[in-house]
């Protein structure tokens, strides 16, 4: 319960800057996307469901060969987040199980709830940066 309002809360804030004005840009999933993300929803036709998403309660499938699952929160899931830069993924690793090499165009943030796991990058010099992270970090 308390994730959905952190999550809400933490969008809210982020999107306001000087004045005081909140400015946002909730993207209409039924127009194309382009480099920026989606066009803006007819601010008329938004409501507070738009900026709420709960999808990060549903664990991932973990049953796979990398034994992993993730519930993505992109703009398609959560359009409060177009053109934002900002994108959120619940994890679900199964004991061993390890996230495929990938790249993405955005920050990462990892919170583990629960277990161990090595995280980490390899920056554009090709050097690595891990840590083993535990529950908390």
């Amino acid at each position: 319960m308390i994730l959905p309002i952190l999550i809400g809360f933490s969008l809210l804030a982020s999107l306001s800057y000087a004045d005081n004005v909140f400015n946002y840009c909730v993207g209409d999933l039924s127009s194309p996307t382009g480099p920026s993300g989606y066009t803006c929803k007819d601010p008329s036709k938004v409501s507070a469901d738009d900026f709420i998403f709960t999808g990060l309660r549903v664990a991932g499938n973990t049953t796979n060969t990398f034994k992993f699952g993730a519930s993505p929160a992109f703009a398609p899931q959560f359009p409060a987040l177009n053109g934002m830069g900002i994108s959120m993924v619940r994890a679900d690793l199964g004991v061993g199980g390890a996230v495929p090499i990938h790249t993405h165009r955005v920050a990462e943030l990892l919170i583990l709830v629960k277990g161990t796991v090595i995280g980490g990058f390899i920056d554009t010099n090709n050097r690595a940066f891990y840590k083993t992270l535990h529950e908390g970090t």
